[in-house]
């Protein structure tokens, strides 16, 4: 049975997840475990491995070489009677439902036992292969792109975008969190613009991040706690209050994934209120101590880290970076 034969039949038949697909080939990469396993034993351990992509094993192994995701990113098919095979893991949803509707099918030429010209991509969770392709006899893997640890992925309009709540001790002004999200995580300050995510946002901060420390003496002495994000306060917006000031339209936005006229920021009681005699130009996502709840967006001063009264500590900062 020829290569584009067998794995039409297992793209065709196979309803799990993900399969596991062989082919005739060696890897060209040499970061690798080794396992004493025979062939077909190998293949069934990394599918059971949610961090394994691939095996390989050499003509009469008695070992293999297996591979998590991300050290394995080409493979070159052999001919059969070298006895080398690679078993690389995929994810059904790259596969149609029938063989004769799958792209495979297409670029497959007589003259050639092998597949040509080939892609499939998916969108999946960090751990997983996003994208394979086959071209003159070279398979390239691509991982899916992943967030830094305790960041959060979301799917915005313009492109996907990972967003994490950091904590600091001590407290921070807005220009020291922003230099903190960028050295760190090469990021931006942001905020999830979708009326959805807001919620869902709130809530997790809320439950992971605020609650745990609202116990601490650090943060309870405080009656509000919060966090900076994207924005600052138009040029012509800081010497006057008028309708449009004092609306998301009077501050600008340096988070690159953004809609241009972003929506999903929900302010607190009477706000913005900074503009013309006050000097509050940057905002900040704050919760109350007592109740645990957020009070959503605030606008105040940039370069403090606590607030004039006493009551409000800028605990964080709520970082955005793009999916790696």
């Amino acid at each position: 049975m020829n290569t584009i034969l067998f794995i039409l039949m297992l793209c065709a038949s196979l309803t799990t997840p993900d399969k596991m697909i062989v082919i005739f080939g060696k890897p060209q990469e040499e970061s690798f475990s080794k396992i004493s396993l025979d062939f077909m034993s190998c293949v069934d351990y990394c599918y059971e491995l949610d961090s394994c992509m691939a095996v390989y094993s050499a003509s009469e192994a008695e070992d293999c070489h297996i591979f998590d995701v991300g050290q394995l990113s080409k493979v070159t098919e052999t001919d059969e009677s070298d006895g080398q095979k690679v078993a690389f893991k995929m994810n059904t949803t790259m596969c149609y439902e029938s063989s004769e509707d799958n792209s495979m099918i297409v670029s497959f030429k007589k003259s050639r036992p092998h597949i040509q010209n080939l892609e499939f991509q998916t969108d999946g969770p960090p751990n997983q292969i996003c994208n394979i392709t086959n071209a003159n006899g070279v398979w390239k893997f691509t991982p899916c792109p992943s967030c830094p640890s305790n960041f959060t992925m979301f799917t915005r309009p313009n492109g996907k975008w990972c967003i994490g709540v950091v904590p600091t001790i001590p407290f921070v002004t807005n220009p020291q969190a922003e230099s903190l999200c960028q050295t760190n995580y090469g990021g931006v300050l942001t905020r999830e613009p979708q009326d959805h995510a807001n919620a869902f946002l709130a809530e997790t901060f809320r439950i992971d991040v605020v609650i745990p420390m609202l116990g601490s003496p650090l943060w309870s002495a405080w009656t509000t706690v919060g966090f900076w994000i994207n924005g600052q306060r138009k040029e012509a917006c800081k010497t006057q209050k008028s309708s449009l000031c004092n609306t998301t339209a009077g501050f600008d936005f340096t988070d690159p994934l953004l809609s241009e006229n972003p929506t999903g920021y929900i302010w607190g009681v009477n706000q913005p209120s900074g503009g013309g005699t006050f000097d509050s130009s940057c905002l900040h996502f704050s919760f109350n101590t007592s109740t645990k709840m957020t009070q959503s967006v605030d606008d105040y001063t940039c370069g403090v880290n606590s607030s004039t009264t006493g009551s409000a500590g800028f605990v964080g900062y709520i970082c955005g970076v793009v999916p790696s």
